[in-house]
């Protein structure tokens, strides 16, 4: 699948990057990571501009944060009444346990792109809770070029070794992915036990 994204981006360059890093935020599966580490190791061998690369990533995960936002603000408290009811907290709990969770959003926000599922998350959550826009906005920036900066000067400087770590086998990656898939749903299931809590 990896090959494929790294065609995408060789065809149609600095477009290619930020429509994959938009999509990975919003929730539409993209290899953003690895896809990043691809670019720069590309930019090191002179296929891509770094500084072009960084703005395109920077730009892509920046849209996709606000994006995500407006959705979570226009309908994701409908959708959050909803599923509250199969998980058992009602529209007052929720409303508690947004409040809570703008006490941390901001730093949420910032540090969550480091963390795959919560960096798709935490928009969603922030437009639910109506968290302050120019505040969101900040963190959302603040966090945006940290990430993209760090996963693309590790490709620049280290990828070619990054690189070899994909070529696992398929039995490996299998463990790899089933692995950080049960740490995902472990965290969200946390994280509804502390809502609730929250919430009471």
């Amino acid at each position: 699948m990896l090959q494929h994204f790294q065609e995408f981006i060789a065809t149609y360059g600095d477009a290619a990057i930020f429509v994959l890093v938009f999509c990975g935020i919003v929730g539409i599966p993209a290899p953003e990571e690895s896809m990043l580490v691809f670019v720069g190791l590309a930019a090191s061998q002179g296929t891509l501009k770094l500084w072009s690369a960084l703005i395109a990533a920077f730009s892509g995960s920046l849209t996709g944060m606000l994006t995500a936002y407006i959705l979570g603000a226009v309908l994701g408290h409908r959708i959050l009444v909803k599923i509250g009811k199969m998980i058992g907290i009602s529209e007052k709990k929720w409303d508690k346990a947004t409040t809570a969770f703008k006490k941390r959003a901001l730093w949420a926000v910032a540090f969550g792109f480091f963390i795959p599922g919560i960096r798709q998350l935490n928009p969603y959550l922030s437009g639910i809770s109506r968290l302050r826009f120019p505040l969101y906005f900040l963190s959302s920036a603040a966090g945006a070029l940290s990430w993209t900066t760090t996963f693309l000067l590790i490709g620049y400087f280290v990828g070619d070794r990054f690189v070899k770590l994909l070529t696992l086998t398929p039995l490996a990656i299998g463990i790899g992915c089933s692995i950080i898939l049960a740490g995902f749903v472990l965290f969200v299931f946390i994280q509804v036990l502390l809502l609730r809590r929250q919430a009471e």
